[in-house]
């Protein structure tokens, strides 16, 4: 199962955008965003279902996807 992003009530796909994900969900924040100066972007919802089904994990493996997908969502955006 493939990562997707929510952006603006817009789905972005893994499935769709491939490696180009992170990229492709930068330049839409980057497009909504009135003012030009780069500043860091944080996921606010979280959903891990897709990967581990019904099983309760603890919040530490949340935290640490949140992380690396901000950490490449950021980098996304530290390159336009």
């Amino acid at each position: 199962m493939g990562i997707t992003l929510y952006c603006n009530q817009r789905e972005f796909s893994e499935l769709e955008f491939g490696d180009q994900l992170f990229a492709v969900v930068a330049q839409e924040i980057v497009g909504q965003r009135r003012e030009t100066e780069r500043y860091r972007c944080y996921i606010t919802d979280l959903d891990l279902s897709g990967l581990l089904g019904d099983v309760q994990s603890p919040s530490n493996l949340y935290l640490r996807y949140k992380a690396e997908l901000e950490l490449s969502l950021n980098e996304a955006l530290s390159q336009i």
